[in-house]
Formats: C-alpha cells, structure tokens, sequence
C-alpha cells in the first residue's frame, strides 16, 4: 500500500500496475448512506409516490390498472397505487436497489412502529366496512395518505431511519 512516503519508483510501480489515484474517487456505494445511492433525494422520493396517489389511489392492492385488476406496482399496466405500491414505485424510478423494501422500511416509520403503512392506507375502507357502509368513490381518493406523505416528506427521522437499514 502506498503512502506519503513512498518513493517515486514505487508509484511509478503502481502506475504502471493500473492503480488510479486521481482525485475524483468515488467511495463504494456500500459505504454510502442508502439515500446517497437514489438518483434524487429522499424527499423527492416521497413526493413522487403523493403524485401517483394523486393521480390514483386504490385499497386492499399494492396496485390496479384502469380495469381494476390487481396488477405488480412497478408494472406499465399500474394506474392506482396504494402507499407502500406508490413508495415502491417512486424508489424503483429512483434507483432502488431493493424498492420492496425499501418501501416497507419508509412505510414503517410514515405510519409508526406500532402501525403498518397498508393497514393505514386501507383504514377508511375498512372503518366504512366496519361500519356497514359501502364507501363511495369520491370519498376513496386517497387524500389520508397524500397528507401523511406530504408532512413528513422532510423527516429527518424518516430519512435516518431509512439510511440506516442493513441492506
């Protein structure tokens, strides 16, 4: 291994070995925090997924195309996304090396430890269901998860929790 003191025929060594020692290195992405390695903040992130279930929002699915057929979250066919299908698909497009998870690991600290993101996503339905009542489309717009997304888009809690994953 080289050194400050190493002499000029060692680095001419290493050199001619095709060691690089140019300035622009880059740490491996192992030691990187795990939103380092995304392609756009954590935050932005977090935005995306509120975009989708702006645009769509469904229950009891990570996902449904436009016929309402249960489909992969990351499919071209998804139009509908539940949080943790919208947070799946937001971290895929962000360069997730692990988007599952990843949205699980969020989910649990959007929600709490105590509470998992799906079970918030579907309360309202099942609160009507609890209560007889069949829930009409336009009370199902997903705007409980909208809202939790949007203020916690910035946590820090979120953010160290999500760095700090094994992975």
């Amino acid at each position: 291994m080289l050194d400050d003191r190493s002499s000029a025929a060692d680095s001419a060594q290493a050199v001619a070995l095709g060691f690089d020692f140019s300035n622009d290195f880059e740490p491996p992405a192992s030691s990187r925090s795990r939103s380092d390695r995304l392609k756009v903040p954590l935050s932005t992130v977090i935005d995306r997924a509120a975009d989708l279930i702006k645009r769509g929002w469904t229950h009891s699915a990570l996902a449904r195309d436009l016929r309402g057929n249960s489909v992969d979250a990351l499919s071209q066919r998804a139009s509908h996304y539940c949080a943790v299908g919208a947070l799946r698909r937001a971290l895929a497009e962000a360069g997730s090396d692990d988007p599952e998870g990843d949205a699980l690991n969020i989910g649990e600290s959007l929600a709490g430890v105590e509470s998992d993101l799906m079970a918030f996503n579907d309360y309202p339905v099942r609160q009507h269901q609890c209560l007889g009542i069949q829930p009409r489309p336009q009370d199902m717009r997903g705007g409980h998860v909208v809202a939790l997304f949007e203020e916690h888009r910035n946590s820090t809690r979120i953010r160290e929790r999500f760095n700090g994953r094994s992975g």
